[in-house]
């Protein structure tokens, strides 16, 4: 069921449009999920919350991430992105900033709400930055926490 309502009837909570469902304007699509994201090409299949980089072998294509500290961090694969930008590619969406939920692993130490995150050395991971991350490796912070081994938690791409 849609609703929408247009001009000065409007609700003012809301300003002039209010829409409940899917908007599809010109190529991009709001949905109630947190992130910000665009269709690419991979070099393969990227499971869901998975990084990814930009690949060096096919310029134009991420790559699923492998290098610990990865400053060609190009996002994570979304489940449901909240804004998907206007893209012609077919592929995965991948969300470029906000919240998302991403792999993560401890393998630098554990994980809380406020890390700074970082790629990994296990593939399509995210793990805690440490002295050693350049500022351009940065990737987010953690909203959730991982003590040991991998798990999915909330991050928040910057």
């Amino acid at each position: 069921r849609t609703y929408m309502q247009l001009g000065p009837d409007a609700d003012p909570n809301r300003g002039n449009l209010a829409v409940s469902g899917h908007i599809f304007a010109h190529g991009v699509h709001i949905d109630p999920g947190a992130d910000v994201a665009e269709r690419f090409q991979t070099t393969e299949v990227v499971p869901v919350g998975y990084a990814v980089v930009a690949s060096l072998s096919e310029p134009g294509k991420l790559t699923l991430s492998t290098k610990p500290r990865d400053p060609a961090f190009a996002g994570v694969i979304s489940e449901k992105p909240g804004l998907t930008l206007a893209s012609e590619l077919k592929g995965p969406a991948v969300a470029l900033v906000g919240t998302v939920r991403a792999w993560c692993s401890a393998e630098n130490g554990p994980i809380h709400p406020g890390t700074p995150l970082t790629t990994a050395s296990t593939p399509g991971h995210l793990m805690a930055a440490d002295d050693k991350t350049p500022a351009s490796a940065i990737v987010g912070i953690a909203l959730g926490s991982l003590e040991t081994g991998t798990g999915l938690i909330k991050v928040l791409l910057r």
